[in-house]
């Protein structure tokens, strides 16, 4: 049996980051990664989470594209499950200029629509920049995420100045969903992720 989960935010929120670490958590440190490429064949990879960082992971907005996804067997927590993970291109506001990011944009939101489990990645850093408010798309993603079975919010980026303020006004704004605070760049509060990621996991099957 497989259950998806889709990490998804807006752009440039350390999505890619908070994937490649909570998939080694799960997988390994080497990551069976696969994507599709311009032609929509699966290409595979197999990459140590150092290298992955590199290539897979930038300070500018869009690196990630196409959708990409870690199958991990998790058979320590079901014999019979495979949770898939799933990276997708962020999200913006606006309509974007660009007709393939939108297209690309498309994609996340039919990856959310096919996944058991949503993951929403909050930048605290810029919701700290922001006069501590959340983005429109996070506010959206929010508002529909309530109304799913299993969605969580990973804030992110917890090691930037004034991400604890951010983190403390997200925790009052979603006390009804869980909340975890993490720093993707040094893979500090995985701990409890995976603990909800476990039990949603043995209760799914």
């Amino acid at each position: 049996m497989r259950i998806q989960g889709t990490v998804v935010g807006i752009t440039a929120a350390g999505k890619t980051m908070f994937w490649l670490q909570l998939g080694a958590l799960l997988a390994g440190r080497k990551l069976p990664i696969r994507r599709k490429d311009q032609r929509g064949r699966t290409v595979k990879e197999r990459l140590a989470v150092e290298e992955a960082r590199r290539r897979l992971c930038a300070f500018g907005r869009h690196k990630t594209q196409e959708p990409q996804w870690v199958d991990a067997a998790v058979r320590r927590w079901h014999p019979w499950i495979t949770l898939r993970l799933v990276d997708t291109a962020g999200l913006v506001a606006d309509i974007h200029p660009d007709t393939q990011l939108r297209q690309h944009m498309g994609e996340s939101l039919r990856c959310l629509s096919e996944s058991r489990i949503w993951f929403h990645v909050v930048d605290l850093g810029r919701t700290a920049a922001q006069g501590f408010q959340l983005s429109d798309v996070d506010r959206t993603l929010m508002e529909v995420g309530r109304q799913t079975s299993h969605y969580v919010v990973i804030g992110n980026k917890i090691d930037l100045p004034g991400a604890a303020r951010a983190a403390e006004m997200l925790l009052k704004h979603g006390e009804d969903i869980p909340i975890f605070v993490v720093s993707s760049l040094y893979r500090t509060g995985f701990t409890p992720v995976v603990q909800w990621l476990r039990e949603v996991c043995k209760h799914s099957a």
